[in-house]
This record gives structure tokens, sequence and C-alpha cells, in this order.
């Protein structure tokens, strides 16, 4: 029986052009019967796409009107056709797959048929450069240490674990209280439970470049995102009660510090987000601690 794929986007305040790139990257490489992509489109008027993506028989779309990533992806918890699916992929709005995605996942799972969840790398557009260091380098997820390569612009996951694991923790992601770490967050809980999960370096997606905004702007995305990586550090150590999470304590503060006197240091423009970053997640360590 052929493997059956499902690529999910989701979507709200984002412009038309970036939407339209992501979808027409995933419809050129589907094939007619077994994958098909599905746009969760969050906004309160439905998108005006153009008539040969809707009316592509591999799209779908459901109007989903909740604010954050975690709650729209959260939609295939209670949507009737996810189980009819052997694989979902997520793809963030503003990123667009390579040219051969879908042949080298396919050629993965093939290969790796014990897998439960597949994450892939992330190039910056325009570029052959990896939007982190961390992707670039690469490493295994069997180990723990490298929880943090699955990232939402590129996973895939089984459908049946998917919903196994309850999808998201909807207190974390974009949109939310926590806007960040919702990835991280179901990583770790895979890994804890046991699931097979592993990074494929070349399996590409190309997203939007980090910081690329006004330096104010930056900044305010920043603390945000970091509230959400100080709140995942406080669940995993003292919650969830992993203290083999500490070094990410350490990280959490190291890390910011030490990019933003390296910046400094050489009078880069916007080396101040990277205290946001740091002011982001102590502030958000702190809150946790009375509401997780």
């Amino acid at each position: 029986m052929s493997m059956r794929i499902l690529i999910v986007t989701n979507t709200i305040y984002r412009s038309l052009s970036f939407i339209q790139r992501n979808l027409n990257a995933v419809l050129n490489q589907l094939s007619v019967d077994n994958e098909d992509i599905l746009l969760i489109d969050q906004n309160e008027m439905p998108l005006l796409l153009p008539e040969e993506v809707t009316k592509n028989k591999n799209f779908k779309r459901v109007n989903y009107r909740v604010q954050t990533i975690s709650q729209a992806r959260n939609f295939l918890l209670q949507w009737k056709d996810t189980l009819t699916y052997d694989w979902i992929i997520f793809c963030d709005d503003d990123g667009y797959f390579c040219d051969d995605y879908i042949s080298k996942f396919k050629t993965i799972c093939t290969e790796n048929p014990h897998l439960d969840a597949v994450a892939g790398g992330i190039m910056i557009h325009g570029t052959q450069h990896y939007y982190s260091p961390r992707h670039a380098i690469g490493g295994s997820l069997k180990h723990l240490f490298n929880y943090k390569l699955l990232m939402g612009a590129n996973f895939a996951i089984r459908s049946k674990v998917f919903l196994e694991v309850g999808g998201f923790d909807e207190r974390f992601g974009a949109g939310a209280e926590w806007a960040s770490g919702e990835e991280s967050d179901l990583s770790l809980r895979l890994i804890f439970k046991n699931k097979n999960l592993e990074y494929f370096r070349d399996l590409i997606v190309f997203h939007e470049a980090p910081r690329a905004g006004a330096v104010s702007f930056e900044q305010k995305k920043a603390y945000r995102g970091g509230l959400g990586k100080g709140a995942l550090v406080y669940k995993w150590i003292f919650k969830m009660k992993k203290p083999v999470l500490i070094f990410e304590f350490v990280e959490m503060l190291v890390v910011p510090f030490s990019l933003f006197v390296m910046s400094a240091l050489r009078f880069k423009k916007g080396s101040t987000i990277f205290l946001y970053t740091l002011m982001g997640r102590v502030r958000g360590f702190w809150i946790a601690m009375g509401r997780i």
C-alpha cells in the first residue's frame, strides 16, 4: 500500500505572496493519489488564492479562527481525515520546500521504516546557508542534547503518533502567552516516550532570515520568544521532573549574553536584540513558577 502524506501549513496575518510560494513549492511535487496539502487558514477573511491552487485536487483548506500556531496545528486532533494519512509534514507559512523535498522524504521513510518523526534542515531563503549553526552542524536526535534540531518550520510525524501524544501544548508557540517552544516541547515529549526521531540536514525547507526586521520589531519578537524558552525550561526541569535538562537552564542564560557581548564588541547593529532574548527568558522562567 502506498504511503499517504499530508503537508500542513497554517497561516494568519501573512503576506499572500509568501503563502502562494509555500503552496506552489508543495503542489509542484505532489502525486495525484497519495499526497495532499492542507491549508489551515486562521484569517478572519479567507485568503484569496488563485484558481490553479484552489482547484487543484490535492489542495484542501479549512478556515479555523484561532490565534496561535499550536491551536491551529492541533486542528488535526479533531479532523476526521487525519488518520487516513500515514505522515503529517509541517511547514511554516513563510517557508517553502526544496525542489525534491517529497522524493527525499519518501526515500528517508523507505530506508528508515522504524522512524516516528523526522526533522529536516532549514536554510535561509535565497542562500545556501543554514538558518542556525545547530542545523549546519547537525547531529542525531537519538541524543537528548540535540532535541532542538526538530523545528516547527520543517518536521514530519506519523499521524497516529501525533494523536497519541496529544499534539502541541497550546500554552506555547507564536500567538500564545509563551510565544515559542511548542516544537521543542513536542520533541521532548517524543524523546521521553521513547519514540524514534532523526534529523536529516539535506531535507531542506527554505525560510526567511532570522532577525531581518527593524531592530525595535526584532527586540519585541526576541522578548516574546524568550518568554517561551524560559517557561519551557521551567516546565521540563520542575513540572516534568527532568533534572537532566539542567543544561538548558545554563544555556538559556549564557548563550544570549555571550552573543550580545560578541555582537557589541563588533559594533553590530541590533546587538541589543540578544539582551531582549535574555530578559524574556528570565521573565518567562520566573512567571512560569506560578502558572505551569
